[in-house]
């Protein structure tokens, strides 16, 4: 085709500018850069799960003394360690008992649980230690909390000053608290209390007893739901996030690097730390952790999918 034809061709109707731009030119978005959509993605996709290099991985929480005592202690020091939230999450954080769940230290001493266990037992035998009722409305029954005595003790003495003016409460409170001291369960028939059915409904109703059955009791803490709580809105919100995540795993950098305060605000719900949270997935069998060439990852198990 003759030059002047092809010229002819590309010219306007009006104003004779040539529309050569519009032909040769690459399509350019509102900002004058030029698209890139069919370009690939500069942060590659995953089409593999992580490569897993050894199931033995170094302690979430470093410890220089593995007493099962120091470990609690450590745990709640990092309780809610993440936590920057509104002033309703601040105030349950507050009223939120200073307590564990006994198979968080299972997160903490995953390689050898055997020996912490008798460890643990011990511990409850001489007093240092308190096993709590835990009511579980979910499939992971058997789950117990673990308070130390001092922080026990702590709360009982609140409770005692701050009910000065109800001496029944303060003598059956009195009364539990030495009972306690003897008995290392977390449930008891009301033959084994030794208290009347309305001093049994007085301590229900102050929280520190907990309907276990039809004539039995769990040893409780007032304000013990709040706990409960936070560990089941700490646990739905941890799955959630590795549900959308390719093969259901991450790396632990990326995380810990999520914004647990936007998520909770969104959700005005209320969280622990991701070092707690994480012993406690850990050990409740819903996360798996593993070394990766990229450092400690976690995956989810079919216990965690199944989790409601």
């Amino acid at each position: 085709m003759p030059a002047a034809s092809l010229i002819t061709r590309l010219r306007k109707k009006s104003g004779n500018q040539v529309k050569i731009d519009s032909i040769f030119s690459k399509r350019k978005g509102s900002s004058g850069s030029i698209s890139k959509k069919n370009e690939p993605s500069t942060i590659p996709s995953r089409h593999a799960p992580l490569k897993i290099f050894s199931f033995q991985i170094p302690p979430i929480l470093p410890l220089n003394d593995f007493t099962v005592c120091n470990c609690i202690v450590e745990l709640i020091q990092h309780m809610f360690e993440d936590a920057n939230l509104t002033r309703e999450s601040q105030l349950m954080i507050a009223n939120c008992p200073r307590v564990i769940v006994e198979t968080q230290l299972a997160g903490v001493y995953h390689s050898d649980f055997t020996n912490v266990s008798r460890e643990l037992e011990k511990e409850i035998q001489i007093g240092n230690v308190r096993r709590l009722y835990l009511h579980r409305s979910d499939s992971f029954s058997g789950e117990s909390c673990l308070v130390l005595r001092s922080e026990l003790n702590e709360i009982y003495q609140l409770y005692l000053n701050k009910h000065k003016d109800n001496k029944e409460l303060q003598l059956l409170i009195t009364k539990l608290r030495e009972f306690l001291c003897t008995h290392g369960s977390t449930s008891y028939s009301s033959e084994e209390l030794n208290l009347s059915l309305q001093e049994r409904r007085t301590l229900t109703t102050a929280g520190f007893l907990t309907l276990d059955g039809t004539d039995s009791y769990g040893i409780s803490l007032p304000n013990l739901g709040v706990f409960t709580h936070i560990l089941h809105s700490s646990r739905k919100d941890l799955i959630q996030f590795f549900k959308k995540k390719p093969f259901y795993e991450c790396i632990e950098a990326s995380l810990l690097q999520r914004n647990i305060s936007v998520t909770a605000r969104r959700k005005h719900e209320t969280f622990f730390g991701w070092k707690f949270r994480l012993c406690d997935a850990i050990g409740a069998g819903l996360i798996d952790a593993f070394m990766t060439s990229c450092g400690r990852a976690y995956r989810l198990t079919r216990r965690g999918l199944e989790y409601k």
